[in-house]
């Protein structure tokens, strides 16, 4: 069996960055996909694109009552007095490079106006 780490580095309010921990899986999810079509990268993609929107398919019945997906509180350290604070600090913090991956998604602008 293989087994896949990853570093997952905690900023100054005790919330680790889950945009980047989602894209160190997403890189792995790929190369674990590849394999199924030949390692033709324009079939991956689209295998990886159908993956993740059968996922969110379940995802959203799960979180239907909610009106949301819950999210971020397994990336908080334990020791954080005030989780809610800690995220509105942190996602303030993110928001920039959220809005770049959103505008590469709509094709506004390429993967070079990422960090």
């Amino acid at each position: 069996m293989r087994e896949l780490s990853f570093h997952f580095e905690f900023d100054e309010h005790g919330v680790g960055d889950g945009v980047k921990m989602a894209l160190a899986l997403i890189r792995e999810a790929i190369y674990l996909l590849a394999p199924y079509v030949d390692g033709d990268c324009h079939k991956t993609a689209m295998l990886f694109d159908a993956a993740a929107n059968v996922l969110m398919l379940t995802i959203d019945e799960d979180s239907e009552h909610l009106g949301f997906i819950p999210g971020m509180r397994v990336a908080v350290l334990e020791e954080v007095a005030d989780d809610d604070e800690a995220i509105k600090k942190h996602l303030y913090a993110t928001k920039e490079r959220t809005e770049d991956l959103l505008a590469v998604a709509r094709g506004l602008v390429g993967t070079e106006q990422l960090d």
